[in-house]
């Protein structure tokens, strides 16, 4: 697969939750090159040999947050913002 293809544009964690948006690259029936974005929502923990993870489920404390990632997520997305990194951090607890 083509490095350029798909690449993430954005990361926004909100605690041990992120909404990573991806920009892909595919090609239509035609041979038309075509362009879409995707949100990926993924949650951080560390494991019990200590080693961070990441995994696709949430907790209930984790939803608030991946509601505020995917808002944040979406308003980037409509402000057609380029840049590499969002530096959103939620500063209370995890």
């Amino acid at each position: 697969m083509d490095e350029n293809k798909n690449k993430t544009i954005a990361n926004i964690k909100v605690g041990s939750v992120r909404a990573a948006i991806w920009k892909n690259q595919r090609q239509n029936e035609n041979g038309n090159s075509i362009e879409s974005v995707k949100v990926v929502l993924d949650r951080t923990y560390k494991d019990r040999s200590g080693n961070y993870s990441s995994i696709h489920s949430l907790v209930l404390n984790d939803i608030p947050k991946a509601i505020f990632a995917l808002m944040k997520a979406y308003e980037y997305l409509l402000e057609g913002k380029e840049e590499n990194e969002i530096p959103l951090r939620n500063q209370g607890r995890e």
